[in-house]
C-alpha cells in the first residue's frame, strides 16, 4: 500500500503535470465505486472545471477545483495515478448508446463522456482480469506506460482540453476515489479522525510522546500503523523506522523510553524523507506520475530482508519476519529491544 512518501510524491507530481488544467471529460470502468455522486455523472459534473491544486493528508489525495468541488482519492493496495497520452482499443468501444437512430450508411457519433465499459458477470470478469482489462487503453506516451506492465490496469481517465491526460492505475480495484463539494469533503473523508503527520514542522518529540503514552496492549508495530494516532505510516515504513530507533515491534508504547521516544521521533523523519527523496517504494506496485518506479525498496534494511546479516554496524545479528498483527513485521534479532 501507497505511505506517506509514495502519496507526497504522487502530489508532487500532479501539482507538477495538471494545476491549471481543465477538465474536458472523464472514463470509470465500474461507475458505482465513484463517492459523493453518481458515476455516471463524473464527467459531466467535471466538465470545464480547473484543478487548482493537490495536497496530501495522511494517505489521502484532495485536488481541489475551482467549481467548488474537491476530488478526493485514497490510493489503497495497488493504485497510482498516471499523466500521459492514451487511445482507447478499438475492441473496448461499447455498441451504440439505446435509442440512437443512425441515418442510413453513418454510424452514431460517441463522445468520450459516453463511454462506459459495459458490466460483465462475476464469473467473467475474473477470466479477464488478467487480459482484456490491460488493452482497453493503449499508451501513447511517455515510454514507462507503454513499456510497464505495471501502469496497464487503468480504472479511471480524465482527459483535459489540451489533449493531455489523468490515468488512475488500480490492478486490484481497492482505490477509493469520490467527488464532495468542498466545504463538505472533511466530513465525508473524517479528515479529523486522522492522527498527526509525521513529517509536519510541528509535530515534536514531545507531541510523539503524547501519543505514545496510551495504555494500549497493540504493539507499537500496530500503533505506529494507526491512522488515528499517526497519519501516513504503514508496513513498510514501520519496519524501517523501528529498525533505524532500535526498537522490537512487539514493545508496547507505554514502555518506550524518553531518550528511545527522541530516537523514535529521528527515526521517523529520516526513513520518510529519505523515502520521499527516493521517489517512493516501489516494491511491488507504486509508480510515480511518470509511471516510473521509486527507489526507496533498494535501501531496506528490514523489510523484506528475513534471514539477510543486518545493516547496522557492528550488530550481527539476522532479520527476522513474525505476524504482528496480521501484518508480517520485520526486525533485527539483536539491536531491536
Amino acid at each position: 500500500m501507497p505511505e506517506l512518501p509514495e502519496v507526497q510524491t504522487t502530489v508532487d507530481g500532479l501539482n507538477r503535470t495538471v494545476r491549471g488544467k481543465v477538465f474536458k471529460c472523464a472514463w470509470v470502468d465500474w461507475p458505482h465505486k465513484i463517492k459523493g455522486i453518481p458515476g455516471q455523472e463524473l464527467g459531466r459534473q467535471l466538465k470545464g472545471a480547473k484543478i487548482i491544486e493537490a495536497r496530501r493528508l495522511g494517505k489521502n489525495i484532495f485536488i481541489k477545483l475551482d467549481n467548488d468541488y474537491t476530488i478526493h482519492a485514497h490510493l489503497k493496495m495497488t493504485g497510482h495515478f498516471l499523466f500521459g497520452k492514451w487511445k482507447m482499443a478499438p475492441s473496448s468501444l461499447p455498441p451504440p448508446l439505446a435509442g440512437s437512430r443512425p441515418k442510413a450508411g453513418r454510424e452514431p457519433k460517441q463522445t468520450r463522456e459516453q463511454w462506459q465499459v459495459p458490466r460483465l458477470p462475476r464469473s467473467t470478469e475474473a477470466e479477464l482480469a488478467k487480459t482484456e482489462e490491460t488493452k482497453r487503453w493503449i499508451a501513447i506516451e511517455p515510454q514507462a506506460m507503454r513499456d510497464d506492465p505495471g501502469n496497464r490496469f487503468i480504472r479511471l481517465m480524465f482527459t483535459f482540453t489540451d489533449g493531455t491526460q489523468l490515468a488512475l492505475c488500480d490492478m486490484r480495484r481497492f482505490a477509493k476515489v469520490g467527488l464532495y463539494p468542498t466545504e463538505e469533503v472533511a466530513e465525508h473523508v473524517e479528515i479529523g479522525l486522522l492522527g498527526p503527520d509525521p513529517l509536519d514542522k510541528d509535530f515534536k518529540p514531545g507531541d510523539l510522546a503524547n501519543i505514545l503514552k496510551n495504555p494500549t496492549a497493540r504493539p507499537i508495530k500496530q500503533f505506529l500503523m494507526d491512522q488515528t494516532k499517526i497519519a501516513g505510516i504503514g508496513n513498510i515504513y514501520s519496519d524501517e523506522i523501528l529498525w533505524r530507533s532500535g526498537i522490537h515491534p512487539r514493545r508496547k508504547p507505554a514502555s518506550v523510553t524518553r531518550a528511545e521516544i527522541k530516537n523514535l521521533h529521528k527515526a521517523m523523519q529520516e526513513g520518510l524523507r529519505k523515502g520521499l527523496d527516493m521517489g517512493g517504494d516501489s516494491d511491488v506496485d507504486f509508480r510515480n506520475i511518470d509511471g516510473e518506479r521509486g527507489r526507496f525498496q533498494e535501501t531496506h534494511r528490514a523489510y523484506r530482508c528475513t534471514g539477510k546479516p543486518c545493516g547496522k554496524r557492528d550488530c550481527g545479528g539476522t532479520i527476522t519476519r513474525e505476524v504482528i498483527g496480521a501484518r508480517s513485521a520485520h526486525y533485527c534479532s539483536v539491536h531491536q529491544v
